[in-house]
């Protein structure tokens, strides 16, 4: 109903000549909601002295966040983002990394207006970010190039790793990137701390799957981990929790971002890379199959588990899932999402694993949506993103951390404070996971938690094809989510060239 409501205002007002009547009326409307829609991000944390030293630096992080007035949802605010909203052009320039089974990866260095190709070579001291692009993403994505212009202007230098086969990425073996495989992301940092921040401070922000695999990552590392330090953005988490959501949720939910999801993948695999190739001949691989199928459940139980060898999706799904990583995680790490995330729901969210970790900030806000998190001011003014504001933020004040740290001598992140081993807060014994063991058949830093699904849960997610009926909703409304945006931002940009000629 607000969607219907607000869009037949704007319509209503916009048809009149007269707009200037009512250009007072919708700045009325956009105080209000700026006012009361805004709310400050729910803080979870340790207060200790690091955490306390960034929270003074990130204030965007104790201050209220304003969402934008006509994206007031979860799911306005995600496909905003899709639409292709304006977003800074970011030049980059293309390293590739050859990993040790034989795959490939490339690095996107962004190169800033006034500079040239030969800046990432020459500026070794200098504080770098690496970037980790989500699902079938890369660095043309939205999300990422806005990332990477914010932190530039903070003066910091921005690479983007693309996975095997996105963003145009020849892939050299039959294997496509994995959600639960941190290998390439280890032998990336490896390269980038011996060849090009061998002593400069080093980040790495991940975003929806590549978040998680950075928080997995991070995990395993623990005390050895190369990264100074790290943030995570609409990290999925609980892979088990969102197959759920995704699947058994409404059948708008279903088609607009399950499906979706599917098809932008075997798009990926057919028609944008070259990974299909090499899966003619496979012995175990169906690629007629690939091409019927209808989720990303039917990818996975007809490639990833024959490509990797795992014995179901589900264990398949347990081993993409970050959360267990979070206590064993050494070095400062900041984790935003969003209630109104409509792909990484918040009920997957581990906020006692967050709360129980020192070196872990968790901030929650109401709006945001997925990987949107999107800010105005002004009636008229272009929206832009709270969370790579903060982000900047964030590493700024790493920045500085590090660099005082270095200049001290002091010691790791790990033997500083409080040990863990007598943390001040208490876990709740339903959220304990055990220890991470090796397992897998690609490497020894791969791992499994031990706890395994009831066979009840395991039979019902095996057998489930189809959508509940009894939690199906109109599917125009989010046909209408996606009109109303379109319209409204055509709208706010025929205003604006009027009120330059007025």
């Amino acid at each position: 109903m607000a969607i219907v409501s607000m869009s037949a205002m704007v319509a209503f007002l916009c048809t009149f000549r007269e707009w200037r009547k009512y250009h007072f009326i919708l700045c009325v409307l956009n105080c209000m909601h700026y006012y009361c829609a805004a709310s400050k991000p729910t803080l979870y944390y340790q207060s200790t002295p690091l955490t306390k030293q960034l929270l003074e630096h990130c204030s965007l992080l104790v201050e209220k966040y304003h969402p934008t007035w006509f994206l007031f949802n979860g799911h306005l605010q995600t496909i905003f983002l899709a639409l292709g909203s304006r977003f800074p052009v970011v030049t980059y320039s293309r390293e590739y990394v050859h990993l040790a089974d034989g795959g490939l990866v490339s690095l996107d260095w962004a190169i800033p207006p006034t500079k040239s190709t030969s800046y990432v070579e020459q500026h070794h001291d200098q504080p770098t970010v690496l970037l980790l692009h989500g699902t079938c993403g890369g660095s043309w994505e939205n999300y990422i190039r806005k990332a990477a212009d914010k932190l530039m202007e903070h003066g910091w230098r921005v690479v983007v790793m693309n996975a095997r086969g996105c963003a145009k990425t020849p892939v050299l073996t039959p294997r496509l990137f994995n959600a639960a495989d941190t290998d390439d992301i280890r032998q990336v940092v490896t390269h980038l701390r011996r060849k090009h921040a061998p002593t400069a401070p080093l980040l790495a922000v991940g975003f929806s799957l590549g978040s998680n695999l950075l928080v997995k990552f991070l995990g395993e590392e623990r005390d050895k981990c190369a990264l100074d330090a790290a943030v995570s953005v609409g990290n999925p988490f609980d892979a088990m929790e969102i197959y759920r959501h995704l699947h058994h949720s409404s059948l708008a939910t279903h088609l607009v971002y399950y499906r979706a999801m599917t098809k932008r993948f075997l798009k990926l695999f057919f028609e944008e890379s070259n990974v299909h190739e090499h899966f003619a001949d496979h012995p175990t691989v169906d690629i007629d199959k690939m091409k019927k199928c209808d989720t990303m459940w039917d990818v996975d139980h007809a490639m990833t588990l024959k490509v990797f060898g795992y014995k179901s999706v589900v264990e398949y799904y347990r081993d993409c899932s970050s959360a267990p990583y979070l206590p064993h995680v050494r070095i400062p790490l900041l984790c935003l999402s969003a209630k109104d995330d409509p792909v990484c729901v918040s009920t997957a969210i581990p906020v006692e694993d967050c709360l129980a970790n020192k070196h872990v900030i968790l901030a929650v806000t109401e709006r945001g949506g997925h990987l949107g998190f999107y800010t105005g001011d002004g009636i008229l003014s272009y929206p832009d993103t709270w969370s790579a504001k903060v982000v900047a933020q964030y590493c700024d004040a790493m920045r500085d951390i590090v660099v005082s740290r270095t200049n001290c001598m002091s010691p790791s992140w790990s033997s500083t404070g409080h040990s863990d081993d007598n943390n001040p807060i208490e876990r709740l014994p339903a959220k304990v996971h055990p220890v991470p063991q090796p397992r897998g058949p690609l490497s020894p830093v791969r791992f499994q938690h031990q706890n395994s699904f009831p066979s009840d849960l395991v039979d019902e997610l095996e057998l489930c094809d189809g959508v509940p009926l009894h939690r199906v909703f109109s599917f125009g409304a989010a046909v209408a989510c996606a009109y109303f945006v379109k319209k409204v931002e055509l709208v706010a940009t025929s205003w604006r060239g009027r009120l330059r000629r007025a």
